[in-house]
């Protein structure tokens, strides 16, 4: 199942070919509501090359799109009219580093890493304003239950 968002479908490319992808969507917190939450996994290439992860969105053109990351977690946020949405995945280590994209985020897993999964956090608001806006941030922090 891909998630549907109000930005469009979430796609999962490894080094830059589209792969199936698990998805579970989770439950929002009650202390930071969202319309929106999701997990999606995605296991590293055993190999032990160097592969570039991404976790894709289709939006408009117009959509502003920000670095946001924060203690321990990288993302990326889409804003687009009252709509937002963030993609988050725990911080860069020796292991791999964080590309930032137009339309996404993604990882670059190096051969030495002993990551067997990553671990993209969705969530958005439709309806976003100043005392909600914070929410999509903690919800999509992959580290957050």
């Amino acid at each position: 199942m891909k998630p549907e968002t109000p930005f469009g479908q979430i796609h999962i490319c490894v080094d830059g070919i589209p792969v199936e992808y698990a998805c579970q969507e989770k439950q929002p917190d009650p202390r930071w509501y969202v319309d929106g939450r999701y997990w999606i996994r995605v296991p590293v290439p055993a190999d032990r090359l160097c592969h570039t992860i991404a976790c894709l969105v289709e939006c408009p053109s117009d959509t502003v799109v920000e670095q946001d990351s924060g203690e321990g977690v990288e993302m990326v946020c889409f804003r687009h009219g009252t709509r937002k949405m963030e993609i988050g995945i725990l911080e860069a280590d020796d292991d791999h580093g964080t590309v930032y994209l137009p339309n996404g985020i993604a990882y670059t897993v190096h051969p030495e890493t002993d990551i067997r999964e990553l671990i993209f956090g969705v969530a958005w608001l439709c309806q976003v304003n100043p005392e909600n806006e914070n929410h999509t941030w903690f919800s999509c922090d992959p580290t957050i239950p």
